[in-house]
């Protein structure tokens, strides 16, 4: 009998041991395996533009291609341990060279080709051979990730972006702690470095300020992102950038900046040694300067952008001067905003300074000036409606 119970309470033994190497298995042995995303979120840097933002688009051959063609200058400095040797080279690129690595981005989806004579690269015409350009220091577009979902061969990024600038931790003693200046998009889109206001400033891109931006979600642009994984290639490639909780202020931003460069001299194609020769010169691209207006506001254009003279016949002549307005311009804000399906107005409060140059003692003397600001969605397209420009 003592032998039963000695085999019986051995066999209660080897149950509950079983019973707890199953538990211990399925818990820690048999988890899920966590998703590695590291190859994905190399290629997010890719072809996530520092220089030209990334573009909302459902297509990729409807992107914007300042965006397209500079990802190829970024990639090849990304993967410099690559192409190391062509990157030394001034021009160490042929034409094949970039077309492969356009293919490597963006995969069979996208149909254009690669501008022969891209400015996005050094471009030696005698020899037909690229050279990859080097990146403004001053500031570039970020972004960090906040989420990642994946159905099938399809990925889903969500992520928020915004501006890092190095603008005052060039001898600026006030700041010389802080070598790290966040901005918002839009504000930095319409107002640079002195005019738009910081989210925050660091001395450290490790910084737990910078790292907990997210926390700040409101002053940051959401974006979605669509990408594809190709097995055959073991490559991945962008299918669409969704921008998401788009403000109205953002769009305001947007088109209030193509306005201003309507207005900037050297947006302006004419033939610049004619100048000196001739007191009015051909305008060659005042379809393209004007298409941002509407009936309604080009006539305020053609006022407020005095240095064109219209003939009759249509064509329009630039005359010797400037165009300053830029330069004593602040800050732009928007207040009084309405919005509605296809309309958005608001006044826009533009702070001037009363000088231009620095060293003057009325550059930080300023004043303001509120307009009507408004604009208008034709056929998805977002045009200006209302608008004044001048500081008279």
């Amino acid at each position: 009998m003592k032998k039963f119970f000695k085999i019986l309470i051995l066999l209660v033994i080897i149950v509950i041991l079983s019973i707890i190497t199953f538990l211990v298995y399925k818990k820690f042995i048999d988890k899920p395996k966590k998703e590695d995303y590291s190859e994905l979120k190399k290629y997010l840097s890719d072809i996530y533009g520092r220089t030209f933002l990334i573009p909302e688009f459902d297509d990729i051959n409807e992107a914007d291609e300042d965006w397209l063609w500079e990802n190829v200058n970024q990639y090849v400095w990304n993967h410099d341990d690559e192409y190391h040797d062509q990157n030394n080279q001034e021009y160490g690129y042929t034409y094949e060279d970039i077309s492969k690595i356009v293919k490597i981005l963006y995969g069979n989806n996208l149909k254009k080709k690669f501008p022969e004579g891209s400015v996005s690269m050094r471009y030696n015409s005698y020899r037909n051979l690229y050279g990859p350009t080097s990146f403004d220091v001053q500031f570039y577009y970020n972004y960090h990730i906040d989420g990642i979902k994946k159905s099938g061969n399809t990925y889903t990024v969500s992520l928020y972006d915004y501006v890092i600038s190095l603008y005052f931790s060039y001898g600026d003693d006030e700041n010389e702690n802080d070598d790290f200046t966040i901005f918002n998009n839009y504000d930095y889109l319409i107002n640079g470095d002195d005019g738009s206001t910081p989210i925050i400033s660091v001395s450290s891109l490790k910084d737990k300020k910078f790292e907990n931006i997210l926390d700040q979600k409101d002053k940051l642009s959401h974006k979605i992102l669509t990408i594809e994984y190709d097995e055959p290639t073991n490559l991945y490639h962008i299918v669409s950038c969704k921008y998401e909780e788009t403000k109205p202020e953002e769009i305001l931003s947007d088109i209030y900046y193509e306005m201003m460069e309507s207005f900037e001299i050297y947006n302006i194609d004419y033939d610049r040694d004619e100048i000196y020769n001739s007191s009015e010169v051909l305008v060659e691209n005042f379809d393209e300067l004007s298409e941002i207006y509407t009936e309604n506001s080009i006539d305020t254009y053609k006022k407020e952008m005095d240095l064109f003279v219209y003939k009759e016949n249509g064509e329009v002549y630039v005359t010797a001067g400037d165009i300053n307005v830029g330069e004593y311009l602040k800050r732009v804000d928007f207040k009084d905003i309405e919005e509605s399906e296809n309309k958005i107005s608001c006044t826009a409060v533009r702070t001037f300074r009363e000088s231009w140059d620095p060293f003057d003692e009325a550059y930080n003397k300023t004043y303001q000036k509120e307009d009507k600001f408004t604009i208008v969605k034709i056929d998805g397209k977002w045009y200006v409606d209302e608008f004044n420009y001048n500081n008279f």
